[in-house]
């Protein structure tokens, strides 16, 4: 009897994970359809987990379809070492797995003063008052990759142009927020008329000066690896760690898409 048990033991464990990977698949999918094609940043940063192991948890920030800053959790990969050279090569690995083009990462170690400066002359507030094209045109130089130089040369007339019609525009009045204006524009397909100025203010909004999603994804370990799991495997880890972070998919997916 005890032999019978231990086998239901070990194939209840074998479905409980499977299931687990199935429904990590679906919830990753997700997420990777609406980042595919776009900029996006990586937040990256490492912490021991209950067992002592050193694990390197992966965030991407983008624009989703709606002009909202969207961070959505990679996974998380023990790394042998917290070197530079350990971390981007499982970096480059992790994002190489997903089929994610490094081409398309922007905003890695970009944060200066200079920059913050320039950024500020997008702020909305009383109108757009603090609106600066020379500032916002050496914005765009400072993404130099994501802007040639016939995008700097059509940039400074098309800000203009942006900038008249916003104070116009009753949706931005009282807006006090950029994320607010991206929504904005994508309501009123003002991000088809300006793409050159979405398109900076898309790589402002993916550049973030604080966030505290890093620390809620260490949070999370602890609470899914205590002492009592510590021999917990890594892809186990990580496939309930993608489904505790991402509740809101993970709610939504249909039974029927795990089923298949």
């Amino acid at each position: 009897m005890t032999k019978v048990l231990k086998i239901v033991k070990c194939y209840l464990l074998i479905y409980k994970r499977t299931l687990q990977k199935l429904v990590q698949r679906e919830v990753t999918t997700v997420f990777m359809d609406e980042i595919r094609g776009r900029k996006f940043l990586v937040l990256i940063d490492e912490s021991r987990d209950v067992s002592i192991k050193e694990q390197m948890i992966v965030i991407l920030r983008f624009m989703n379809d709606e002009g909202k800053v969207v961070e959505r959790f990679l996974g998380l990969q023990h790394v042998q070492s917290c070197t530079a050279i350990a971390l981007k090569e499982a970096l480059v690995s992790m994002l190489s797995s997903h089929n994610l083009s490094i081409s398309m990462l922007c905003g890695q170690g970009e944060i200066s003063s200079e920059l913050l400066v320039c950024m500020a002359a997008f702020n909305p507030r009383n109108s757009f008052s603090n609106f600066d094209v020379d500032k916002l045109v050496r914005l765009a130089e400072i993404y130099a990759k994501d802007f040639d130089m016939g995008d700097l040369t059509i940039l400074p007339n098309q800000l203009k142009q942006f900038v008249n019609r916003a104070r116009r525009t009753p949706e931005f009045l009282g807006c006090t927020e950029l994320g607010k204006v991206a929504e904005i524009m994508v309501k009123t397909n003002m991000h088809t008329s300006y793409k050159l100025v979405y398109r900076l203010i898309e790589l402002t909004l993916i550049l973030p000066v604080a966030t505290a999603s890093v620390d809620k994804i260490f949070l999370a370990m602890s609470i899914i690896k205590t002492d009592l799991r510590s021999k917990m495997g890594d892809e186990w880890l990580n496939d309930l760690m993608i489904c505790y972070n991402e509740k809101e998919i993970f709610r939504k997916i249909d039974n029927e898409k795990i089923k298949k």
